[in-house]
């Protein structure tokens, strides 16, 4: 089987990662595998097996590329288009009603539907007239699932895929911490990740837990407010930005606890990650898509609830660290049974072979 994966940049973020997991897989499979990124400079290139060929369309504006991307297609008539770039994938579905390609389409979507469709009526016109034309719409959680479905999006077309990751083989619940409590975040310094009100609230978890501290993972813009931050809040000692780094699940296994304060998410890697590795998770509910898999997974109380931040975050963190180990292995056995890698990797797979 010949795949096109359509993907909006080698980054590392949720877009790329997603990426490069489906298309390394796929390899393995014995597949022939085309990876095309709007733009393809960065990290996530490297991460590529030798097997896959990358092509990038020059960055910029998705538009402005189209007569590359259907030069590429068209290069590849065989070939099945996987995207998670909803531009790109709305481009092909173009190609397509005009007769120019006539590839099978499955889009995921990465993105929160709460939020994408607040964006304005152009987005919300690109899902409805041209996305849910895709073969497959495939969903990340079941809660975008029935937004999309309450919408008008049709059965026929519409598949519930949570994320698919490589997972470590070992199995372990991190128990409650013997010293001073180790929390991580993880990703990009963006201001939809939370990450200001996190550090606004870190001198109560330190105040609460004495000796407590903060490492977040991950690069991006909103650094130098982030840092102005830090020294505000007077945490020099206590927070520290670490950086990008190829080296998260080794970040996780340092920590005592996750915590994800972002703002909207589709379905965060970084938090299924963590929760991989048996880390005890606090998270917003980030527009109801992490509320819905913390209430499948029996960890409500880990919800940070919307209102009053600083509090909310404190009874989390209250409620994670007080359960016993054998609640939180259950809570990882229920969380295993939703991201069964294999199966999930199988139904995806079946969609591009239908």
């Amino acid at each position: 089987m010949k795949v096109l994966i359509l993907t909006p940049e080698m980054r590392i973020g949720g877009t790329c990662r997603d990426a490069v997991e489906w298309a390394n897989r796929l390899a393995d499979c014995g597949d022939d595998v085309v990876v095309v990124a709007q733009s393809a400079i960065g990290e996530g290139g490297a991460r590529l097996s030798s097997a896959i060929k990358l092509e990038g369309l020059g960055g910029g504006r998705a538009v402005l590329c189209a007569g590359r991307l259907l030069w590429l297609l068209r290069k590849h008539p065989d070939a099945t288009i996987l995207a998670n770039a909803g531009t790109l994938a709305g481009l092909a579905i173009v190609f397509r009603s005009l007769g120019l390609i006539g590839h099978r389409v499955v889009f995921v979507d990465p993105f929160n539907p709460a939020d994408t469709f607040r964006r304005g009526w152009k987005t919300a016109a690109i899902y409805r007239c041209l996305l849910w034309r895709a073969d497959a719409f495939v969903h990340l959680s079941d809660h975008a699932e029935r937004f999309h479905r309450r919408i008008g999006l049709g059965k026929e077309n519409s598949f519930c895929v949570p994320n698919i990751s490589s997972r470590p083989d070992e199995i372990r619940t991190v128990s409650q911490p013997a010293g001073a409590l180790r929390c991580v975040a993880v990703g990009r310094l963006d201001k939809i990740k939370g990450f200001d009100r996190l550090i606004g609230a870190f001198g109560k978890i330190a105040t609460r837990w004495p000796g407590a501290s903060l490492r977040i993972v991950g690069e991006g813009y909103d650094r130098p407010r982030l840092e102005d931050a830090i020294r505000r809040a007077g945490l020099g000692d206590r927070v520290t930005l670490v950086g990008h780094s190829d080296a998260v699940r080794a970040e996780l296994r340092a920590a005592d606890l996750f915590i994800l304060p972002s703002l909207y998410e589709g379905m965060p890697n970084t938090l299924v990650e963590a929760l991989d590795e048996g880390l005890r998770v606090v998270a917003t509910p980030c527009k109801g898509s992490v509320r819905s898999l913390m209430r499948r997974l029996g960890a409500s109380e880990m919800v940070i609830r919307e209102g009053d931040f600083t509090e909310s975050l404190l009874r989390a963190v209250e409620a994670a660290l007080s359960l016993e180990a054998t609640a939180w292995a259950e809570i990882q056995r229920r969380h295993r049974e939703i991201f069964d890698n294999e199966r999930n990797f199988r139904q995806l797979r079946t969609l591009l072979a239908r």
